[in-house]
């Protein structure tokens, strides 16, 4: 029985393309009493037709993950049918090859802890300024289950100045060199420069985090593909000195994907692979309350990428507003919940200052989904 999914354009080529969320289609060819037994299981919940030995199955992207997730198949289906549509659902690939630390593996959320090397991040208690304090927060981190360590020397909180990229290498290049003294942690650097980009990677780092989705130096792409570097490639309205003065959109879901897609494009062309690329939505980043609680609640749309997606929401302001937190000392409870949600919808990645804590709603909440 052969199975393939196609897109709104009747394009079928796994690994090439990205799905329309509206108009998905499954295309099963085999026996026509085979197509009559599955055409039974599907047609209570998609429109279904069978022509020329050929069962089309339609419905959204997101249908077809909750209808793997949580529908009884047992005795309906054989369980390698099943398997071999979720597989058809899932990311491109199970795990991503690093420069310098081995790989990650992408088939369990994964926590990534924040380091931040400034004065003035918008959360104090993540502020670190010396390599003892680094050691002590790092360790802590790891034994606590971090799978990433994100490292950045520039704030990006709302407001927040641009700071010179010397400045920024001094803070961050001597943190990834004493971490890489003691562990072979993976590392990400925070930064949308070149100039840090190239230092940070020689001397350890493993990923680029670009807030800018290498839009503000354009030849980090070509560096990143040359060289097969991962990237995180961000949504952000404006810069972090703007982005809050009145961000508005029609339907953030859809202008995120538009963006996701021209970049994932663009940062293709440079010669970066598509298995090298970790989408994040921005939370917060140039995004009204209204529209990152939108985001949450339909992260899972933007599967439809087949592209591991990161979800970043420790301690921040929208979490303030919704529960009356003007303290980000008072939000761990909130964000626990947004990584519980997240996995839920299957984000592959979270980038969190409290490792301990979701490292434990994550796992939970995981093995509570596959149970």
């Amino acid at each position: 029985m052969d199975m393939c999914i196609l897109d709104s354009n009747d394009y079928s080529e796994p690994g090439c393309f990205v799905f329309d969320d509206s108009y998905l289609t499954l295309k099963i060819t085999g026996k026509r009493i085979e197509l009559n037994t599955i055409r039974s299981l599907f047609c209570k919940h998609f429109e279904t037709r069978i022509q020329n030995q050929r069962l089309f199955v339609f419905g959204s992207f997101v249908n077809f993950l909750s209808f793997v997730d949580y529908q009884n198949l047992s005795g309906l289906i054989e369980r390698t049918f099943l398997k071999r549509l979720e597989s058809l659902l899932q990311v491109d690939f199970n795990s991503m090859v690093l420069p310098n630390s081995g790989s990650i593996s992408l088939s369990k959320p994964l926590i990534m802890g924040v380091i931040n090397a400034t004065d003035d991040s918008f959360y104090a208690d993540s502020r670190i300024l010396d390599e003892k304090t680094l050691e002590k927060r790092v360790s802590s981190m790891l034994e606590n289950g971090a799978d990433i360590i994100d490292i950045g020397g520039e704030s990006s909180r709302p407001g927040a100045k641009p700071i010179d990229d010397q400045v920024e290498i001094s803070r961050i290049v001597p943190f990834i060199k004493k971490i890489r003294e003691f562990s072979k942690v993976p590392i990400s650097v925070d930064t949308y420069r070149l100039s840090t980009a190239k230092i940070a990677i020689d001397s350890g780092a493993d990923i680029i985090n670009d807030i800018s989705a290498l839009r503000f130096d354009r030849e980090m792409a070509s560096f990143a593909g040359v060289n097969d570097i991962p990237v995180i490639l961000m949504h952000m309205k404006g810069r972090p000195r703007t982005m809050q003065k009145n961000p508005y959109y029609s339907d953030v879901i859809s202008e995120i994907k538009d963006f996701f897609s021209e970049r994932i494009d663009f940062a293709c062309k440079k010669g970066i692979k598509r298995k090298k690329i970790i989408l994040d939505p921005g939370i917060g980043f140039g995004k009204r309350v209204v529209d990152n609680l939108q985001i949450l609640k339909k992260i899972d749309l933007f599967h439809s990428l087949r592209l591991p997606l990161l979800l970043g929401t420790s301690r921040k302001s929208f979490i303030g507003e919704v529960l009356d937190q003007k303290d980000p000392m008072e939000r761990l409870a909130g964000t626990m919940g947004t990584t519980a949600l997240g996995v839920l919808k299957g984000v592959h990645i979270f980038r969190v200052h409290d490792v301990k804590e979701n490292r434990s709603i994550a796992d939970l909440v995981f093995n509570i989904k596959r149970s």
